[in-house]
């Protein structure tokens, strides 16, 4: 079982190939070569990227 890389919740669901979505704290997250990648959802629906600083739960 995949757990949130940010809230360590486990109610996370795969909506990609490598992209995620926790239920828990509502961020989507994508995992590559590159690294974990974070995301939050925009007011519009963008997803607006998160730099480790901006992390906050």
């Amino acid at each position: 079982m995949m757990q949130c890389p940010v809230c360590g919740g486990k109610a996370v669901g795969k909506i990609g190939a490598g992209h995620y979505f926790c239920r828990d704290c509502c961020i989507e997250y994508r995992i590559d070569r590159e690294g974990i990648q974070v995301f939050e959802i925009d007011e519009d629906g963008m997803l607006v990227r998160l730099d480790p600083a901006q992390i906050r739960l």
